[in-house]
């Protein structure tokens, strides 16, 4: 059904190779096989974001460094933690480069000890010095810098609890993520919208690699004019020597499917609002109207797989009686029905059936496995 990696370019590569392997026995002929890592890609979101990194996070993360960068600091610091009676039981952390949520868990630890490193700049003077750009260093925190720190952090910890939940491995996930796509987007949107300058740069940053991946949708006409472009300007000479440019993808609708298929959500209002709210109002009439033709050409697939086989009545035989013979009218209603409802006969599909139930409560926690596998 589908193959999860994270978005390096050698896996784009392996599961195009794996999918022409599979060449008559996957779903929907590999259309869907490649599912992009939901936890991967909001880490690259945040890391592009986190390139506009604000002066007040490196004071805090200098401050930290000091702090931990001799026993007899670490001492009084401690003590003076006491004296300020913080109740916070984890201690200081310093963040890692490559991993973005070091960075909030850095901050969040920091914040806790915020009077204590106003003390400490009070108290030790060779706190302030050292951290002094006389010392080629960023400054100590102050009452603005942790005001800042702490902005960052609250922003920061959505993508954190975002991350836990879609990396979770003891319970489904994949008929949430569309929600959690919608929390991203609104996310990004609060900060571009900002009064800040820092906050609309950071949001503008991991709107661009949102889109990438989640935000936008591309027809097929719009593919087909671009790379016609792209041929205008070979035949001109303007294109030699550049490589040709990567076909842009579209989020793999399977996304919706499983949500589709949770009984609280459908194709229900709640539903195809939040593809509206990702894709903007006009675009995501184009992503709804593709996810319900994925949905009945998934089902009709499954259909001819596991649905029993059809008696066929013999058209052409002269003896049969006029009240059952078919003609070839009926024939190519009953194709057109078919084709319309994924059914051959005039009686409800059981997808047209699930659908045509009323959704149940969005709040209601509910075993989706065991759905599921009442489905079936």
């Amino acid at each position: 059904m589908t193959v999860t990696v994270d978005n390096a370019s050698a896996n784009d590569n392996g599961v195009a190779v794996l999918r022409r392997q599979l060449q008559g026995t996957n779903i929907a002929g590999g259309k869907y096989l490649h599912m992009r890592c939901a936890a991967h890609i909001i880490n690259l979101i945040v890391q592009d974001g986190l390139k506009e990194v604000d002066l007040s996070v490196k004071r805090v993360r200098a401050a930290i460094k000091w702090v931990k960068n001799g026993t007899s600091r670490l001492v009084k610091f401690k003590e003076i933690a006491e004296e300020e009676k913080v109740e916070s039981k984890a201690f200081l952390k310093l963040d890692v480069p490559t991993r973005w949520n070091y960075t909030y868990l850095m901050l969040k630890s920091a914040i806790a000890y915020e009077k204590v490193f106003t003390r400490l700049a009070e108290d030790d003077y060779t706190y302030v010095i050292d951290l002094s750009e006389e010392r080629e260093g960023p400054g100590h925190p102050d009452e603005a810098d942790w005001g800042r720190a702490k902005k960052m952090a609250d922003f920061l910890e959505h993508f954190h609890d975002l991350t836990v939940r879609v990396s979770s491995s003891l319970h489904v996930t994949s008929n949430t993520f569309f929600q959690e796509i919608g929390e991203v987007h609104l996310l990004i949107q609060s900060w571009m919208n900002s009064t800040n300058n820092l906050q609309v740069s950071m949001g503008k940053r991991m709107k661009d690699k949102f889109d990438k991946y989640w935000g936008v949708w591309h027809t097929n006409k719009e593919q087909e004019q671009e790379t016609e472009s792209e041929r205008d300007s070979e035949r001109r000479g303007r294109g030699k020597g550049k490589a040709k440019e990567k076909e842009k993808e579209n989020i793999n609708l399977l996304i919706f499917i499983a949500a589709i298929l949770d009984p609280r959500y459908k194709l229900s209002l709640y539903t195809k609002l939040t593809v509206e709210e990702i894709f903007g109002e006009e675009r995501g009439q184009l992503v709804w109207a593709a996810i319900k033709s994925c949905l009945r050409e998934l089902f009709d697939e499954y259909r001819q797989i596991h649905a029993p086989s059809e008696v066929q009545t013999e058209v052409n035989d002269p003896n049969q009686s006029s009240g059952t013979r078919q003609g070839m009218l009926a024939e190519k209603i009953a194709k057109r029905m078919r084709m319309e409802s994924g059914s051959s006969n005039t009686t409800k599909s059981e997808l047209d059936k699930y659908l045509s139930e009323d959704s149940e409560d969005r709040n209601k926690k509910i075993d989706i496995l065991h759905k599921w596998t009442y489905f079936r």
